[in-house]
């Protein structure tokens, strides 16, 4: 794979994660966290999985290991 190809992801990541943080925004403190049927189980378990993925990725990258 080349650099190009890897930036063409990372810049798609954090595009969609912006897109996805500004909508978040404006949903009730309720809506944030009511149960619904994403595989996290609401959009602020999805946040989290993404927000911790994204950290897990990032430490591995930047250090080779994954950080529990």
């Amino acid at each position: 794979m080349r650099i190009a190809d890897m930036q063409l992801v990372y810049d798609y990541n954090y595009w969609a994660r912006d897109r996805i943080l500004s909508a978040a925004a404006h949903v009730t403190p309720e809506q944030y966290a009511a149960p619904a049927p994403y595989p996290y189980g609401s959009l602020r378990g999805t946040l989290l999985h993404t927000l911790d993925a994204e950290q897990s990725w990032r430490n591995q990258l930047q250090h080779g290991s994954w950080t529990p």
